[in-house]
């Protein structure tokens, strides 16, 4: 009753608190990428960062900050395309006065996406809950927003208590901080043991793998348009005469992927890539690319799905592109 309710002194745990924010407001993909890259924001300014590296999934889980040859802040999330990659890019030298490498997969398919075009659900939730957050950016993109927060229930004590909206965003914060200095799996987001999978494919038989990879990699095919890569080709051209003019050194590298996956990669993809990515590499002394599609210096043990690579592949794919940075 409200007398009783004035007549008692009511003790707030804190801990209780943050659960009740956290089972309210849950930390999902969406939220957990928009907290980590704006904590690696921060972290760039903080420790003014020398290296950048940006761009897919590849380099969210192929890249070790701590393996670089010099300090480096990992801005990959998941589901990036070229254009908000190049435009981390530009955030990142607004902060960082000794900025002075970027490193960027780009995969095939990636070369031929533009999320901001006729999105899935997926990437209309990383448009609206990743990108346009932390960016303002909206790369022409008119469809609908969806609302940042994910309410999945009610906490009717501490929500007439206290500001609930307020202690959520102290939380976040909170969060945020713990994030700078964490490669993107930690304590807090544990590195699922199957990567996009929900089985070890090392268990299974070749034949299933290849069954199994061929989905994965027809999804990506299906992305494949030349329209979009030529236009991506302008917009690597421009940023590439402009890391020039500021004088930056930029590292590309095509990921290394299992030979489940790499069985279904489309030629003719293949063949415009390397036509419309080499031909403006090759015009640009500031840029070093490394084809790592074939090489034998992986192998399956070091994936922990069809094309993403484990703990111990990302630490030899750091070990490649940190003597690529040390040899320039």
């Amino acid at each position: 009753s409200e007398e009783l309710m004035n007549a008692v002194d009511i003790v707030l745990n804190l801990e209780e608190l943050i659960g009740a924010v956290s089972e309210c407001y849950p930390i999902d993909i969406f939220t957990y990428d928009r907290l980590y890259l704006n904590a690696k924001l921060n972290r760039i300014k903080e420790q003014q960062s020398e290296i950048l590296i940006t761009g897919s999934s590849y380099a969210m889980v192929g890249l070790l900050e701590d393996e670089m040859p010099k300090s480096a802040s990992n801005v990959a999330v998941n589901a990036q395309d070229l254009y908000y990659s190049l435009l981390s890019v530009k955030e990142a030298i607004k902060r960082s006065s000794k900025l002075e490498t970027i490193v960027m997969p780009i995969s095939y398919y990636f070369f031929f996406t533009n999320m901001a075009n006729k999105p899935s659900d997926y990437m209309q939730n990383v448009l609206s809950k990743v990108n346009y957050p932390v960016y303002n950016n909206l790369h022409g993109y008119t469809g609908k927003l969806l609302p940042l927060y994910n309410k999945v229930m009610k906490s009717p004590l501490y929500e007439r208590l206290v500001n609930f909206e307020e202690v959520r965003d102290m939380y976040y914060e909170a969060v945020k901080r713990d994030l700078e200095n964490l490669p993107y799996y930690n304590p807090i987001n544990v590195r699922p043991t199957g990567g996009l999978l929900s089985y070890d494919f090392k268990e299974k038989s070749d034949e299933q793998n290849f069954a199994s990879a061929k989905v994965r990699a027809n999804a990506h095919n299906s992305i494949f348009d030349v329209d979009k890569g030529m236009a991506n080709q302008k917009l690597l051209d421009r940023f590439l005469d402009n890391m020039e003019e500021q004088g930056k050194r930029v590292i590309f590298f095509i990921p290394p992927t299992t030979k489940f996956y790499k069985k279904w990669v489309l030629p003719e993809m293949v063949q415009v890539y390397n036509k419309l990515v080499m031909d403006t590499v090759n015009n640009h002394k500031c840029c070093t690319f490394i084809d790592l599609f074939n090489s034998e210096y992986f192998s399956e043990t070091d994936f922990q799905d069809y094309d993403h690579l484990n703990s111990n592949g990302a630490k030899k794919l750091s070990k490649i592109i940190a003597e690529a940075i040390g040899g320039e």
